[in-house]
């Protein structure tokens, strides 16, 4: 009969420790909601969470933090600059770890877009990119300098030219405020011509494409040599 108890005792205990082991005994993890969306523009949202004192959260994505706020779950969301949705899962864990629940958090896309600068004229008083998007240069060789003022110095940006009459001092990528040198070459043909000029900075998917179209006058030959003076009777 001792033996017997001796067998009880032991089985119970295995139970016992089993039942502990499997999370038996803790308060089931419950979220008041399985879902949070937010705007593009970022924000915070709350969750309740009834569980045992003790519980942790974490975030799979780096835009979306989270903090534990008594039976509240904190979530917020940074501000989406890319023209595409996104998503990420909070893990909520119990004490033990034995438990957890996920909940899923979307943000909506944004414009894809954002104001990583701006542009002034520095050395000529004509060239005046703030105020618009073209400038008319003469046809001789001649030297422009801009003034990239960024509003973040984090932020990085580039020059990309279309024609080559026109060249640039920028080579790769420049971060943060600075200088640079656009030269554009003697125009000897009679006829005036175009170039566009991009100034390019790329920040968590948006892009900031500042666009400037160089117009150059032609040359001074007014007319074409190889056709003859028109004859008036």
């Amino acid at each position: 009969m001792k033996h017997l108890l001796s067998m009880f005792a032991v089985a119970f205990v295995a139970v016992v420790m089993l039942s502990c082991s499997s999370g038996g005994g803790e308060v089931p993890i419950t979220l008041s909601q399985a879902a949070v969306q937010l705007s593009a523009a970022g924000g915070t949202q709350r969750v309740t969470v009834t569980a045992d004192p003790g519980w942790t959260a974490t975030s799979s994505a780096s835009w979306c933090s989270v903090t534990v706020n008594a039976k509240e779950l904190v979530i917020t969301a940074k501000k989406n600059y890319s023209a595409k949705a996104r998503s990420a899962q909070v893990t909520i864990s119990s004490v033990s770890g034995a438990q957890s629940q996920i909940l899923g958090v979307t943000q909506k896309a944004g414009t894809g877009t954002f104001d990583g600068f701006t542009v002034s004229s520095v050395a000529f008083s004509d060239l005046n990119p703030d105020s618009r998007d073209q400038v008319d240069v003469n046809s001789l060789k001649n030297d422009y300098t801009l003034q990239v003022t960024t509003l973040n110095p984090t932020y990085s940006w580039r020059v990309e030219v279309d024609s080559d009459w026109v060249t640039t001092s920028v080579k790769g990528t420049q971060r943060g405020s600075n200088y640079f040198t656009f030269t554009v070459a003697a125009n000897t043909d009679i006829k005036e011509r175009t170039a566009e000029l991009h100034i390019i900075s790329e920040y968590e998917g948006a892009v900031d494409d500042y666009e400037l179209t160089i117009v150059q006058a032609s040359s001074h030959r007014n007319e074409d040599p190889t056709i003859g003076k028109e004859i008036e009777w």
